[in-house]
């Protein structure tokens, strides 16, 4: 592959990051959904789990009637040729389990549990941050919930709601030490509208190794400033981001040496006209590189996802 056709794939996936509203958060596109287990809990509980290869915005709803289902849609995800179009399990409240691709402007797949009833049920679901695996728990009655472990983005009630009463939540694929996605609004809500700092100050700077996702560089801000990024293939290969009208926080040094197995090293420095912090992630030479962005507005953190290109 020439460095023609690197500098295209960096633009093509900086596009494609780029062009979501400033107020929405953009998840990693392409996650596949890669298996589907059940099993049946003590009392009149199900579980369904849901395998996970990333990302992905999960949209939860019902629909009653002669043939109740409870719906989840999961954006910007695939299936994988092992996953079944339908599976009858012998459950105390699901009769089968049934995924679809559907595609046009907002692609997703949505996975449906054809339930026996939907009277007097409730359901939560979280993240299992060790086997990257998104949980349903569905039961009858007022029983507690599956005890799960609390994550940090708190997705998990301490008591499940109603159906009426669920909201879309969000989940990641959990790699490493990856941060969590932050929880997004209900799907009534609109995106928080609160206005930029006047100041952005970019306050630390870090990587990490994420096997099978990629190396990560993260940059923690004090506020929704994403970078304009653009890639140089010319001599080493490198990302550039430009923080506009940002100031450095007392912890971020002006350069850290990663010594990664595709970024080097990541460099630092001020410019005053016009003024702007710029970030160069300097990456191994004689690789072609998929490079991804994602802001996550809550955490007000930006990372670059670096990957080779076969």
């Amino acid at each position: 592959m020439s460095t023609v056709q690197l500098r295209f794939s960096i633009t093509a996936m900086i596009c494609c990051c780029l062009l979501f509203t400033g107020l929405v958060e953009k998840a990693q596109a392409q996650t596949s959904l890669q298996g589907i287990r059940y099993s049946s809990q003590p009392g009149q509980t199900d579980q369904i789990e849901l395998l996970l290869t990333g990302t992905s915005t999960i949209k939860d709803f019902t629909i009653k009637g002669k043939n109740p289902r409870l719906v989840f849609d999961l954006m910007d995800t695939k299936i994988t040729r092992t996953v079944a179009s339908a599976t009858k399990v012998a459950g105390n409240l699901v009769r089968e389990v049934r995924v679809a691709m559907h595609r046009g402007k907002q692609p997703k797949t949505r996975v449906v549990l054809d339930m026996v009833s939907l009277d007097d049920v409730h359901y939560s679901h979280h993240f299992a941050e060790k086997t990257g695996t998104l949980v349903i728990n569905i039961f009858k009655g007022a029983q507690a919930a599956v005890p799960v472990k609390k994550t940090p983005q708190k997705t998990a009630a301490s008591q499940p709601a109603p159906l009426k009463q669920r909201q879309q939540k969000k989940v990641t694929r959990a790699q490493g030490t990856q941060p969590p996605l932050p929880r997004q609004a209900p799907p009534n809500d609109s995106p928080s509208q609160a206005a930029p700092s006047e100041h952005p100050v970019l306050e630390k700077i870090s990587y990490e190794n994420s096997p099978g996702k990629g190396e990560l560089v993260m940059f923690k801000l004090n506020g929704f400033h994403p970078p304009k990024v653009h890639g140089v293939e010319e001599g080493l290969p490198r990302a550039v981001c430009d923080f506009e009208r940002a100031t450095l926080g007392k912890d971020v040094k002006n350069q850290l040496d990663i010594k990664g197995k595709y970024v080097r090293t990541v460099r630092v420095g001020k410019h005053l006209k016009p003024p702007k912090i710029r970030v160069v992630v300097d990456l191994e030479p004689n690789n072609n590189y998929d490079l991804q962005q994602v802001f996550f507005k809550e955490d007000n953190l930006f990372v670059i996802i670096v990957n080779p290109i076969d």
